[in-house]
């Protein structure tokens, strides 16, 4: 049997550090808290968010990761593009 190759590791990082007490809730505070319990490793395993653009999305997921990477835990940001 062959032995797995090795994982490759990509230098990927987060363009900035947004934080989540930086980030404001306003209609949409129940997603904001959503993504605080993901983080603090209370809430749900995985998280979707959607809606328009410039409502913070990317800040909240972004400092989703880095919170959940300070206690150790692996996140996971994915940006997808509209199709057209």
């Amino acid at each position: 049997m062959t032995q797995p190759s090795p994982q490759l590791h990509l230098p990927v990082a987060l363009t900035r550090e947004p934080t989540l007490t930086e980030y404001l809730p306003g209609p949409n505070a129940e997603a904001v808290a959503a993504i605080a319990a993901l983080s603090g490793t209370t809430g749900e395993p995985l998280v979707f968010l959607h809606g328009a653009s410039g409502t913070g999305k990317t800040h909240l997921l972004q400092a989703a990761c880095l919170e959940a990477s300070a206690h150790r835990l692996q996140a996971h940001y994915s940006r997808s593009r509209p199709r057209g």
